[in-house]
């Protein structure tokens, strides 16, 4: 098998298990803890040793994160819920009993963005 995909190492158990616990499962974002138990481990440290940090990893999680990131920076531009319009309108309202200035609507998307 080695031959014929050009591998010059020597195959065998020890390096089967490591492939699948580092290429397989890791880099395909098994969490580590669910990798400890398929491989029969005591703790995640002996699995640790497993986890070959490539740079081609690295990069991939940053540009995850920085997507991750991206996501929760941005407010939808979906309608707001009915609870939220009926509870604008309330504030207008009181707004206008208390004869504060209602002529602007209550910035309940900021309140939204801040609650995020």
């Amino acid at each position: 098998i080695a031959d014929l995909c050009g591998i010059e190492s020597v195959l065998n158990t020890h390096k089967a298990r490591r492939t699948f616990g580092s290429t397989v499962t890791l880099n395909n974002d098994v969490p580590i803890h669910v990798v400890k138990e398929l491989l029969g481990h005591q703790s995640v440290k002996q699995t640790e040793e497993y986890a070959i940090t490539e740079q081609q990893s690295v990069g991939r999680e940053m540009k995850q994160l920085q997507q991750r990131l991206r996501q929760k920076a941005e407010l939808p531009d979906a309608p707001l819920p009915p609870d939220v319009l009926r509870m604008q309108e309330e504030i207008v309202s009181l707004r206008k009993q208390l004869g504060m200035d209602s002529s602007t609507k209550p910035e309940i998307k900021s309140v939204l963005r801040i609650c995020k």
